[in-house]
């Protein structure tokens, strides 16, 4: 409309200054100015007529523009509500379907689902870990035999009228063989005294024990054996011992008391 307003008002004005100068040059007739005040105002009113035309078809383009973009912002709101409310339902679909009510949940499930779990990671462990070999059994240990006895002999070396006792009565193990010979050599060794031995088996003698030999304190000086209190009838070197006996040595100045 106001594009219309601007020529309207340079149209009036061009009429008017022609007009003025008709009135300065001539001076018009009563019936002229009648007629061209009458021409004037058909032509403002034409003009007018025109310029409500514009304005009506401007504010019909404007309407019709605004009408189209309420009805665009309400199918928009419309999709979006549309769009917002199916989003809404699908939403809640898994949400109600996943809510089990009091009668459906069992302790008894709930723990059946459990021990799985439990098993899986305890056979995870274990395949993690290599596997520790198994210690190999220890074999087993015979029976210990039991211990038998020990065999012993007694042996007792005096010199009473020269030295008194040398050796006092003392327990010895037996050996396997053992002679009164051998028993006799084996104790004076273990105690560090001298003892002086001629030929061997049945041809063995003593002489002389700790330094003290036969003649030594006379003709009939000598060493004389016994076993349990029997003088022996045959060589020390071959006469065998048996568990319990007793060895005597003794050192005497008369064999023949």
């Amino acid at each position: 409309m106001k594009r219309w307003i601007l020529p309207t008002i340079m149209l009036i004005f061009f009429f008017l200054v022609i007009g003025c100068e008709k009135d300065e040059v001539v001076a018009p007739k009563a019936g002229d100015d009648v007629k061209q005040s009458e021409k004037l105002a058909k032509e403002d009113a034409v003009s007018e007529d025109k310029t409500d035309e514009t304005a009506d078809v401007d504010g019909e383009e404007e309407s019709s523009a605004e009408k189209e973009a309420v009805s665009e912002n309400t199918v928009d709101s419309n999709k979006e509500a549309a769009v917002a409310q199916k989003e809404t339902k699908e939403i809640a679909k898994p949400a109600d379907s996943k809510v089990a009510t009091p009668s459906q949940t069992k302790p008894s499930t709930a723990s059946s689902q459990q021990e799985p779990s439990k098993l899986s990671v305890d056979e995870a462990k274990q395949q993690e870990s290599p596997a520790q070999p198994k210690p190999a059994p220890e074999p087993a240990q015979p029976a210990p035999e039991p211990t038998k006895p020990k065999q012993t002999v007694t042996i007792t070396i005096t010199a009473p009228e020269v030295k008194g006792t040398i050796v006092p009565v003392t327990t010895v193990e037996m050996h396997g063989g053992d002679t009164v010979l051998s028993v006799t050599q084996r104790t004076v060794k273990e105690r560090g005294i001298q003892i002086s031995v001629t030929g061997s088996g049945a041809t063995a003698y003593i002489q002389g024990i700790d330094n003290l030999y036969e003649f030594d304190h006379g003709p009939l000086s000598g060493w004389e054996i016994f076993v349990d209190g029997k003088a022996l009838d045959r060589s020390a070197g071959v006469y065998g011992v048996q568990p319990g006996q007793a060895i005597l040595l003794r050192y005497t100045k008369d064999y023949t008391k």
